[in-house]
Order: C-alpha cells, then structure tokens, then sequence
C-alpha cells in the first residue's frame, strides 16, 4: 500500500459540480455506544456485522475522521478522508 503524497481535502472550498457555487465545511455525526455523537470516520476493509452493535471493524487503529462539504443550492455532499498527518479542519475560515 503506497502512501499519498498529495492532501486529499482541497486547500480551499471545493465548488458545488452542480451548481458551481462554494460549498461549506462540516462533518457527518455518527452514533457511537450510548448515542453520543461522533464525527464519522473512513476504515478499510468491509463491515462486520456484530449482533451487540450493528458493525464492527478490525481495523480501528486504521479509521481516519472524514470532513464533509455541503453544498448550500443544492444539498449535494462531498466528503474527504483526512490523512493520518492533518489536522481534523482545513487550514482555512
């Protein structure tokens, strides 16, 4: 497996393909244990199902939290796996 060498989330707001208009930051919450919220997170490999909690993952160590970008036109969502190096927000307001 070879590592990046480009930042996979864009240095500045990524542009609705649809509407062509600047889309705005965030993140998809996910319910953990006891239905706190958490920002989601990428792992590889497929999901195991687990009776006790709908899905588990081998991989753990491996999950990378990911940032979203919402379009405000349309709705349309574009989401980023942040590499293991960057820091959870975007360098920018």
């Amino acid at each position: 497996m070879s590592t990046p060498t480009t930042n996979p989330v864009p240095a500045h707001h990524p542009e609705c393909l649809l509407c062509h208009v600047y889309m705005e930051l965030g993140f998809m919450v996910d319910r953990a244990d006891g239905g706190s919220a958490v920002q989601a997170s990428w792992s590889p490999g497929a999901p195991i199902k687990n009776w006790f909690n709908g899905i588990k993952s081998k991989q753990k160590k491996s999950a990378v939290p990911v940032v979203t970008y919402r379009c405000p036109a349309c709705g349309r969502l574009e989401s980023f796996a942040l590499l293991p190096s960057q820091p959870v927000t975007p360098p920018f307001p």
